[in-house]
């Protein structure tokens, strides 16, 4: 286990220590089981579906666009 240093608010601390009384637990305990559930209900959510959008521009390409000389040459155009 990792020990570490956290800065509380006062009152967090006291509400903490009463708990872990009731509890009969540890302090140590109690802020692994809290942070772990709080973890589990904080996930992040999946990103946003992508779908790609199509759009009609009037007809088929004037060029050949597997065609890379007839590509450059109809954009210097």
């Amino acid at each position: 286990m990792r020990r570490t240093t956290l800065a509380l608010e006062e009152g967090l601390v006291t509400a903490m220590k009463k708990r872990a009384v009731r509890e009969r637990t540890s302090m140590t305990e109690l802020a692994n089981r809290l942070l772990r559930d709080a973890m589990r209900q904080t996930r992040t959510p999946e990103p946003p579906y992508f779908e790609w959008r199509t759009f009609n521009c009037g007809g088929p390409p004037l060029v050949d666009l597997n065609d890379r000389d007839a590509l450059l040459d109809a954009m210097e155009e």
